[in-house]
Protein backbone atom coordinates (compact mmCIF):
# COMPACT_ATOMS: atom_id res chain seq x y z
CA UNK A 1 0.00 0.00 0.00
CA UNK A 2 1.01 3.27 -0.39
CA UNK A 3 0.38 6.45 1.93
CA UNK A 4 -0.36 9.63 -0.38
CA UNK A 5 0.54 13.33 0.49
CA UNK A 6 -2.99 13.97 0.94
CA UNK A 7 -3.47 11.14 3.11
CA UNK A 8 -5.44 8.16 0.78
CA UNK A 9 -4.06 4.56 0.44
CA UNK A 10 -3.35 3.40 -3.25
CA UNK A 11 -2.24 -0.50 -3.65
CA UNK A 12 0.51 -0.97 -5.56
CA UNK A 13 -0.71 -2.62 -9.09
CA UNK A 14 0.07 -6.32 -9.32
CA UNK A 15 2.50 -5.67 -12.26
CA UNK A 16 4.62 -3.37 -10.31
CA UNK A 17 5.15 -6.05 -7.24
CA UNK A 18 7.07 -7.38 -5.55
CA UNK A 19 7.43 -4.38 -2.98
CA UNK A 20 10.57 -5.28 -1.34
CA UNK A 21 11.06 -5.30 2.73
CA UNK A 22 13.99 -3.19 2.40
CA UNK A 23 11.40 -0.57 0.60
CA UNK A 24 9.30 0.12 3.82
CA UNK A 25 8.63 3.29 5.00
CA UNK A 26 10.74 5.04 2.13
CA UNK A 27 9.22 6.86 -1.24
CA UNK A 28 7.77 5.70 -3.94
CA UNK A 29 9.29 5.99 -7.10
CA UNK A 30 6.84 7.69 -9.61
CA UNK A 31 8.12 6.44 -12.47
CA UNK A 32 7.61 3.21 -11.72
CA UNK A 33 4.36 2.76 -9.62
CA UNK A 34 2.27 6.19 -11.05
CA UNK A 35 2.00 7.53 -7.33
CA UNK A 36 3.82 9.76 -4.81
CA UNK A 37 3.97 9.10 -1.45
CA UNK A 38 5.55 6.79 0.97
CA UNK A 39 5.20 2.94 1.06
CA UNK A 40 3.47 1.55 4.29
CA UNK A 41 5.55 0.38 7.12
CA UNK A 42 3.78 -2.54 7.79
CA UNK A 43 1.15 -4.23 5.40
CA UNK A 44 -0.05 -7.56 7.44
CA UNK A 45 0.46 -8.51 11.14
CA UNK A 46 3.41 -10.86 11.49
CA UNK A 47 0.90 -13.54 12.59
CA UNK A 48 -0.77 -13.57 9.18
CA UNK A 49 2.56 -13.92 7.39
CA UNK A 50 2.70 -16.96 8.94
CA UNK A 51 -0.45 -18.35 8.63
CA UNK A 52 0.23 -20.82 6.21
CA UNK A 53 3.73 -22.43 7.23
CA UNK A 54 1.76 -25.53 8.40
CA UNK A 55 1.33 -26.51 4.65
CA UNK A 56 4.64 -25.38 3.20
CA UNK A 57 6.48 -27.44 5.88
CA UNK A 58 5.30 -30.86 4.40
CA UNK A 59 5.97 -29.83 0.79
CA UNK A 60 8.67 -26.99 0.82
CA UNK A 61 10.54 -27.60 -2.56
CA UNK A 62 7.41 -27.85 -4.79
CA UNK A 63 8.13 -25.26 -7.16
CA UNK A 64 4.70 -25.12 -8.94
CA UNK A 65 1.99 -25.07 -5.89
CA UNK A 66 1.44 -24.38 -2.96
CA UNK A 67 1.31 -27.99 -1.41
CA UNK A 68 0.48 -31.05 -3.82
CA UNK A 69 -2.24 -33.27 -3.19
CA UNK A 70 0.08 -36.37 -2.13
CA UNK A 71 1.47 -33.97 0.64
CA UNK A 72 -1.90 -32.87 1.26
CA UNK A 73 -2.63 -36.15 3.24
CA UNK A 74 -0.36 -35.47 5.72
CA UNK A 75 -3.05 -33.06 7.20
CA UNK A 76 -4.90 -31.68 9.19
CA UNK A 77 -1.55 -31.02 11.78
CA UNK A 78 -2.48 -33.13 14.46
CA UNK A 79 -1.46 -30.69 18.17
CA UNK A 80 -1.04 -26.98 18.43
CA UNK A 81 1.23 -26.09 21.08
CA UNK A 82 1.63 -22.35 22.30
CA UNK A 83 0.62 -19.83 24.24
CA UNK A 84 -2.65 -18.32 24.98
CA UNK A 85 -1.99 -15.54 22.84
CA UNK A 86 -1.37 -18.01 20.05
CA UNK A 87 -4.48 -19.60 20.51
CA UNK A 88 -6.28 -16.19 20.39
CA UNK A 89 -4.86 -14.45 17.62
CA UNK A 90 -2.32 -16.48 15.47
CA UNK A 91 -5.02 -19.73 15.24
CA UNK A 92 -7.40 -16.99 13.85
CA UNK A 93 -5.21 -16.12 11.17
CA UNK A 94 -4.19 -19.80 10.48
CA UNK A 95 -7.27 -20.49 10.81
CA UNK A 96 -9.27 -18.18 8.38
CA UNK A 97 -6.55 -19.16 5.38
CA UNK A 98 -6.78 -22.03 5.69
CA UNK A 99 -10.99 -21.70 5.31
CA UNK A 100 -10.14 -19.42 2.52
CA UNK A 101 -7.31 -21.75 0.39
CA UNK A 102 -9.91 -24.63 1.11
CA UNK A 103 -12.76 -22.01 -0.61
CA UNK A 104 -11.02 -21.73 -3.31
CA UNK A 105 -9.60 -25.53 -4.37
CA UNK A 106 -6.21 -24.86 -3.29
CA UNK A 107 -6.24 -27.79 -0.17
CA UNK A 108 -9.01 -29.93 0.73
CA UNK A 109 -9.04 -29.63 4.82
CA UNK A 110 -10.66 -26.44 6.30
CA UNK A 111 -9.45 -26.64 10.22
CA UNK A 112 -5.92 -26.94 10.12
CA UNK A 113 -5.78 -28.17 13.26
CA UNK A 114 -6.62 -31.36 15.39
CA UNK A 115 -5.46 -30.46 18.79
CA UNK A 116 -4.76 -27.47 20.81
CA UNK A 117 -2.71 -26.98 24.01
CA UNK A 118 -2.64 -23.52 25.42
CA UNK A 119 0.79 -23.52 27.76
CA UNK A 120 -0.15 -22.63 30.86
CA UNK A 121 2.10 -20.26 32.67
CA UNK A 122 4.91 -20.50 35.33
CA UNK A 123 4.02 -17.95 37.98
CA UNK A 124 6.50 -16.82 40.51
CA UNK A 125 5.98 -16.20 44.65
CA UNK A 126 4.85 -12.46 44.75
CA UNK A 127 5.43 -9.93 47.60
CA UNK A 128 2.64 -7.44 47.82
CA UNK A 129 2.66 -4.09 50.43
CA UNK A 130 -0.59 -4.63 51.63
CA UNK A 131 -1.72 -0.88 51.80
CA UNK A 132 0.28 0.49 48.56
CA UNK A 133 0.15 -2.39 46.59
CA UNK A 134 4.16 -1.86 45.75
CA UNK A 135 5.71 -5.15 44.36
CA UNK A 136 8.65 -6.15 47.21
CA UNK A 137 11.68 -8.60 46.50
CA UNK A 138 11.67 -11.86 48.74
CA UNK A 139 14.84 -10.26 50.32
CA UNK A 140 12.60 -7.56 51.74
CA UNK A 141 10.48 -9.55 53.47
CA UNK A 142 10.49 -11.29 56.81
CA UNK A 143 8.32 -14.04 58.27
CA UNK A 144 6.33 -12.52 61.58
CA UNK A 145 4.62 -14.89 63.72
CA UNK A 146 1.68 -16.25 60.95
CA UNK A 147 2.24 -13.16 59.36
CA UNK A 148 4.46 -11.61 56.62
CA UNK A 149 6.41 -8.09 57.20
CA UNK A 150 8.63 -6.27 55.92
CA UNK A 151 12.29 -6.49 57.02
CA UNK A 152 12.86 -3.25 58.49
CA UNK A 153 9.21 -2.34 59.31
CA UNK A 154 7.58 -5.35 61.12
CA UNK A 155 4.14 -2.60 61.20
CA UNK A 156 3.92 -3.27 57.39
CA UNK A 157 1.85 -6.55 56.28
CA UNK A 158 2.73 -8.14 53.34
CA UNK A 159 0.76 -10.53 51.06
CA UNK A 160 2.15 -13.20 48.95
CA UNK A 161 0.54 -14.57 45.70
CA UNK A 162 1.93 -16.27 42.66
CA UNK A 163 1.74 -14.06 39.51
CA UNK A 164 3.21 -14.25 36.18
CA UNK A 165 7.19 -13.44 36.47
CA UNK A 166 8.05 -10.25 35.51
CA UNK A 167 10.90 -7.96 36.42
CA UNK A 168 8.65 -4.97 37.55
CA UNK A 169 7.17 -7.70 40.07
CA UNK A 170 10.53 -8.98 41.58
CA UNK A 171 8.95 -11.95 40.92
CA UNK A 172 11.50 -13.94 38.50
CA UNK A 173 13.99 -16.88 39.18
CA UNK A 174 17.27 -17.36 37.76
CA UNK A 175 17.07 -20.08 35.38
CA UNK A 176 20.74 -20.11 34.88
CA UNK A 177 21.22 -20.94 38.80
CA UNK A 178 18.62 -23.39 38.63
CA UNK A 179 20.37 -25.29 36.43
CA UNK A 180 23.13 -24.91 38.02
CA UNK A 181 21.85 -26.83 41.41
CA UNK A 182 18.99 -29.37 39.84
CA UNK A 183 20.26 -30.24 36.88
CA UNK A 184 18.47 -30.09 33.12
CA UNK A 185 16.88 -33.29 33.78
CA UNK A 186 15.72 -32.65 37.36
CA UNK A 187 14.41 -29.15 36.60
CA UNK A 188 12.41 -30.44 33.24
CA UNK A 189 10.63 -33.25 35.96
CA UNK A 190 9.86 -30.54 38.56
CA UNK A 191 7.88 -28.89 35.38
CA UNK A 192 5.93 -31.60 34.09
CA UNK A 193 5.48 -33.12 37.26
CA UNK A 194 4.20 -29.93 38.79
CA UNK A 195 1.17 -29.54 36.53
CA UNK A 196 -0.75 -30.45 33.16
CA UNK A 197 0.68 -28.54 30.22
CA UNK A 198 -2.50 -26.41 29.90
CA UNK A 199 -2.35 -25.64 33.54
CA UNK A 200 -0.32 -22.70 35.18
CA UNK A 201 2.30 -23.87 37.46
CA UNK A 202 2.96 -21.87 40.94
CA UNK A 203 7.12 -21.95 40.85
CA UNK A 204 8.38 -23.16 44.23
CA UNK A 205 5.10 -24.47 45.66
CA UNK A 206 6.58 -28.86 44.97
CA UNK A 207 9.70 -29.47 46.07
CA UNK A 208 12.20 -32.33 44.66
CA UNK A 209 11.49 -35.16 47.17
CA UNK A 210 9.12 -37.28 45.23
CA UNK A 211 10.80 -36.63 41.82
CA UNK A 212 14.38 -37.91 43.05
CA UNK A 213 12.70 -40.80 45.02
CA UNK A 214 11.24 -42.13 41.83
CA UNK A 215 14.83 -41.72 40.11
CA UNK A 216 16.37 -43.44 42.56
CA UNK A 217 13.84 -46.43 42.50
CA UNK A 218 14.10 -46.58 38.74
CA UNK A 219 17.91 -46.43 39.01
CA UNK A 220 18.25 -49.19 41.69
CA UNK A 221 16.20 -51.63 39.73
CA UNK A 222 18.60 -50.85 36.75
CA UNK A 223 22.00 -51.49 38.73
CA UNK A 224 19.93 -54.86 40.21
CA UNK A 225 19.08 -56.18 37.12
CA UNK A 226 22.92 -55.21 35.79
CA UNK A 227 24.19 -57.43 38.56
CA UNK A 228 21.65 -60.09 38.57
CA UNK A 229 22.78 -60.87 35.09
CA UNK A 230 26.30 -60.13 35.47
CA UNK A 231 27.04 -62.10 38.73
CA UNK A 232 23.70 -64.68 39.42
CA UNK A 233 23.18 -68.07 37.46
CA UNK A 234 20.10 -68.75 34.86
CA UNK A 235 17.06 -69.55 37.07
CA UNK A 236 13.65 -71.21 36.26
CA UNK A 237 11.49 -69.09 34.40
CA UNK A 238 7.77 -69.37 35.13
CA UNK A 239 4.77 -68.89 32.90
CA UNK A 240 2.79 -67.04 35.75
CA UNK A 241 5.32 -64.65 36.86
CA UNK A 242 5.91 -63.88 33.19
CA UNK A 243 2.59 -63.54 32.51
CA UNK A 244 1.76 -61.17 34.99
CA UNK A 245 5.03 -59.34 33.69
CA UNK A 246 3.42 -59.13 30.68
CA UNK A 247 0.21 -57.67 31.93
CA UNK A 248 1.79 -55.38 33.70
CA UNK A 249 4.08 -53.89 30.45
CA UNK A 250 0.73 -53.87 28.41
CA UNK A 251 -1.08 -52.05 31.01
CA UNK A 252 1.57 -49.32 31.46
CA UNK A 253 2.72 -48.81 27.97
CA UNK A 254 -1.20 -48.32 26.72
CA UNK A 255 -1.81 -45.89 29.69
CA UNK A 256 1.73 -44.10 29.11
CA UNK A 257 1.18 -43.82 25.47
CA UNK A 258 -2.21 -42.63 25.78
CA UNK A 259 -1.29 -40.06 28.53
CA UNK A 260 1.46 -38.54 26.45
CA UNK A 261 0.22 -38.96 22.66
CA UNK A 262 -3.69 -39.02 23.17
CA UNK A 263 -4.07 -36.83 26.02
CA UNK A 264 -1.11 -34.60 26.32
CA UNK A 265 -0.82 -34.91 30.07
CA UNK A 266 2.54 -35.15 31.02
CA UNK A 267 2.03 -35.36 34.51
CA UNK A 268 -0.60 -38.23 34.80
CA UNK A 269 2.09 -39.85 32.01
CA UNK A 270 4.98 -39.58 34.98
CA UNK A 271 2.81 -40.96 37.54
CA UNK A 272 2.13 -43.62 35.18
CA UNK A 273 5.89 -44.20 34.87
CA UNK A 274 5.87 -44.29 38.64
CA UNK A 275 3.00 -47.05 38.74
CA UNK A 276 5.35 -49.07 36.32
CA UNK A 277 8.28 -48.77 38.46
CA UNK A 278 6.14 -49.77 42.24
CA UNK A 279 4.80 -53.31 40.12
CA UNK A 280 8.78 -53.60 38.93
CA UNK A 281 9.88 -53.24 42.20
CA UNK A 282 7.85 -56.27 43.49
CA UNK A 283 9.42 -59.00 41.26
CA UNK A 284 12.52 -60.18 42.12
CA UNK A 285 15.55 -58.42 40.41
CA UNK A 286 17.04 -61.83 39.72
CA UNK A 287 13.91 -62.94 37.95
CA UNK A 288 13.76 -60.00 35.73
CA UNK A 289 17.15 -59.96 34.94
CA UNK A 290 16.92 -63.43 33.44
CA UNK A 291 13.23 -63.23 32.13
CA UNK A 292 12.69 -61.85 28.32
CA UNK A 293 9.24 -60.36 29.74
CA UNK A 294 10.96 -58.93 32.95
CA UNK A 295 14.05 -57.55 30.46
CA UNK A 296 11.56 -56.50 27.98
CA UNK A 297 9.80 -54.21 30.76
CA UNK A 298 12.40 -52.95 31.94
CA UNK A 299 14.12 -51.97 28.94
CA UNK A 300 10.53 -50.25 27.85
CA UNK A 301 10.64 -48.21 31.43
CA UNK A 302 14.02 -46.72 30.93
CA UNK A 303 12.80 -46.18 27.01
CA UNK A 304 9.86 -44.20 27.90
CA UNK A 305 11.70 -42.56 31.04
CA UNK A 306 13.82 -40.69 28.63
CA UNK A 307 10.74 -38.35 27.81
CA UNK A 308 10.75 -36.71 31.36
CA UNK A 309 14.51 -36.60 31.94
CA UNK A 310 17.02 -37.72 28.80
CA UNK A 311 20.27 -37.77 29.98
CA UNK A 312 19.49 -39.90 33.08
CA UNK A 313 17.66 -42.41 30.88
CA UNK A 314 20.52 -42.27 28.54
CA UNK A 315 23.29 -43.31 31.56
CA UNK A 316 20.57 -45.86 32.51
CA UNK A 317 20.47 -47.61 29.26
CA UNK A 318 24.04 -47.77 28.57
CA UNK A 319 24.20 -49.68 31.53
CA UNK A 320 21.62 -52.14 30.32
CA UNK A 321 22.08 -52.89 27.05
CA UNK A 322 25.56 -52.40 27.40
CA UNK A 323 26.05 -52.14 23.43
CA UNK A 324 26.80 -48.69 22.91
CA UNK A 325 23.22 -48.31 21.71
CA UNK A 326 21.83 -45.34 22.65
CA UNK A 327 18.32 -44.50 24.02
CA UNK A 328 17.25 -42.45 21.73
CA UNK A 329 17.49 -44.66 18.79
CA UNK A 330 15.42 -47.12 20.58
CA UNK A 331 11.72 -47.76 19.18
CA UNK A 332 8.70 -46.88 21.54
CA UNK A 333 7.53 -49.88 23.39
CA UNK A 334 4.32 -51.23 21.51
CA UNK A 335 1.18 -53.32 23.35
CA UNK A 336 1.40 -56.60 22.32
CA UNK A 337 -1.34 -57.92 19.85
CA UNK A 338 -3.06 -59.62 22.37
CA UNK A 339 -3.61 -57.05 24.88
CA UNK A 340 -6.30 -55.00 26.14
CA UNK A 341 -7.02 -51.91 24.97
CA UNK A 342 -10.08 -48.88 26.23
CA UNK A 343 -13.27 -48.72 24.41
CA UNK A 344 -14.42 -44.97 25.19
CA UNK A 345 -17.98 -43.70 24.99
CA UNK A 346 -18.32 -39.98 24.51
CA UNK A 347 -21.74 -38.43 24.78
CA UNK A 348 -21.81 -35.05 23.83
CA UNK A 349 -18.63 -34.56 25.47
CA UNK A 350 -18.61 -36.61 28.51
CA UNK A 351 -17.02 -39.84 29.39
CA UNK A 352 -19.59 -42.55 29.79
CA UNK A 353 -17.11 -45.25 30.40
CA UNK A 354 -13.35 -46.46 29.34
CA UNK A 355 -13.81 -50.08 29.60
CA UNK A 356 -10.91 -52.53 28.76
CA UNK A 357 -11.14 -54.88 26.02
CA UNK A 358 -8.87 -57.06 23.91
CA UNK A 359 -7.74 -55.31 21.17
CA UNK A 360 -8.24 -57.78 18.41
CA UNK A 361 -12.30 -58.00 19.24
CA UNK A 362 -12.86 -54.06 18.63
CA UNK A 363 -9.97 -52.67 16.33
CA UNK A 364 -11.15 -54.15 13.29
CA UNK A 365 -15.03 -53.27 13.93
CA UNK A 366 -16.85 -51.02 11.74
CA UNK A 367 -18.81 -48.24 13.02
CA UNK A 368 -22.14 -50.16 12.94
CA UNK A 369 -20.26 -53.17 14.68
CA UNK A 370 -18.96 -51.07 17.34
CA UNK A 371 -22.65 -49.64 18.63
CA UNK A 372 -23.62 -52.79 18.26
CA UNK A 373 -21.22 -54.20 20.66
CA UNK A 374 -21.43 -51.08 23.21
CA UNK A 375 -25.20 -51.39 22.98
CA UNK A 376 -25.46 -55.27 24.00
CA UNK A 377 -22.03 -55.13 26.36
CA UNK A 378 -19.30 -52.69 27.54
CA UNK A 379 -21.84 -49.74 27.84
CA UNK A 380 -25.05 -51.52 27.58
CA UNK A 381 -26.30 -49.86 31.17
CA UNK A 382 -25.53 -46.67 30.13
CA UNK A 383 -27.21 -46.46 26.72
CA UNK A 384 -30.31 -48.15 28.16
CA UNK A 385 -30.67 -45.30 30.95
CA UNK A 386 -30.42 -43.00 28.35
CA UNK A 387 -33.36 -44.26 25.85
CA UNK A 388 -35.30 -44.88 29.08
CA UNK A 389 -34.66 -41.22 29.57
CA UNK A 390 -36.22 -40.41 26.11
CA UNK A 391 -32.70 -39.34 25.04
CA UNK A 392 -31.60 -39.38 21.30
CA UNK A 393 -29.11 -39.96 19.43
CA UNK A 394 -28.33 -37.11 16.61
CA UNK A 395 -24.73 -38.37 14.88
CA UNK A 396 -22.08 -40.46 16.01
CA UNK A 397 -18.62 -41.04 14.81
CA UNK A 398 -15.42 -43.03 15.87
CA UNK A 399 -11.61 -42.64 15.89
CA UNK A 400 -8.76 -44.99 16.89
CA UNK A 401 -5.34 -45.37 17.76
CA UNK A 402 -4.16 -48.87 17.00
CA UNK A 403 -2.60 -50.24 20.73
CA UNK A 404 -4.51 -47.54 22.40
CA UNK A 405 -8.16 -46.92 22.00
CA UNK A 406 -10.70 -47.41 20.06
CA UNK A 407 -13.46 -44.22 20.99
CA UNK A 408 -17.05 -43.88 20.13
CA UNK A 409 -18.87 -40.40 20.06
CA UNK A 410 -21.83 -39.26 19.72
CA UNK A 411 -24.34 -35.66 20.46
CA UNK A 412 -27.70 -35.83 21.21
CA UNK A 413 -31.03 -34.21 20.10
CA UNK A 414 -32.41 -30.95 22.51
CA UNK A 415 -29.45 -28.68 24.36
CA UNK A 416 -25.91 -29.88 25.04
CA UNK A 417 -26.01 -28.38 28.70
CA UNK A 418 -29.16 -29.88 29.37
CA UNK A 419 -27.70 -33.12 28.13
CA UNK A 420 -24.79 -33.02 30.09
CA UNK A 421 -26.42 -32.68 33.46
CA UNK A 422 -28.91 -35.80 32.48
CA UNK A 423 -25.98 -38.03 31.67
CA UNK A 424 -24.16 -37.08 34.84
CA UNK A 425 -26.96 -38.02 36.33
CA UNK A 426 -27.14 -41.70 34.90
CA UNK A 427 -23.44 -41.65 36.13
CA UNK A 428 -24.56 -41.13 39.11
CA UNK A 429 -27.01 -44.07 39.29
CA UNK A 430 -24.76 -46.65 38.03
CA UNK A 431 -22.10 -46.25 40.28
CA UNK A 432 -24.91 -46.20 43.01
CA UNK A 433 -26.05 -49.40 41.39
CA UNK A 434 -22.60 -50.84 41.38
CA UNK A 435 -21.80 -50.06 45.05
CA UNK A 436 -25.24 -51.94 45.89
CA UNK A 437 -24.06 -55.02 44.12
CA UNK A 438 -20.71 -55.11 45.94
CA UNK A 439 -21.90 -54.54 49.46
CA UNK A 440 -24.56 -57.51 48.77
CA UNK A 441 -21.63 -59.61 47.47
CA UNK A 442 -19.65 -58.75 50.80
CA UNK A 443 -22.87 -59.31 52.93
CA UNK A 444 -23.04 -62.60 50.83
CA UNK A 445 -19.90 -63.60 51.45
CA UNK A 446 -20.06 -62.72 55.35
CA UNK A 447 -23.35 -64.51 55.78
CA UNK A 448 -21.63 -67.65 54.53
CA UNK A 449 -18.42 -67.53 56.72
CA UNK A 450 -20.88 -67.37 59.18
CA UNK A 451 -22.26 -70.02 58.72
CA UNK A 452 -18.83 -72.02 58.06
CA UNK A 453 -18.34 -70.57 61.38
CA UNK A 454 -21.37 -72.14 63.61
CA UNK A 455 -21.20 -75.27 61.75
Amino acid sequence: MIQTKDGKRVAVQLNKLPVLGSDRGQEVDKERFGESGVFDTDTLDTFFDSAWYYLRYLDNKNKSELISKGAMKNMPVDVYVGGIEHAAVHMFFARFVAYFLKDINVIQTAEPFTDLIPQGIVRGKTFIEKETGKYLGSEDVQQSGDKLTLKNDSSVEVDAVYEKMSKSKNNGVDLAAILDSEGVDMTRLRLLEAAAPRAPINWGETDLKGIKKLLDRIAAINSQIVDARDNGKPIELKKEIDGSIKETYNFFVRNVGMCLEVLHLHNTALMRIQGFTNALKKVDPIYLAHSPEGQRAVKSLIIMLQVFCPHVASEMWSALANDGSLVSDQKWPEVDKDADIEFLLMIDGVSGGRPSLDRRIIEEMSMDQLWERATFYEHADILRMMKEDGMKLKNSSYISRKGFHVTLSCSLEGDKEENRKKIGKILDRIQAEKRKLEIGKKGGKRKKEKKIVNK
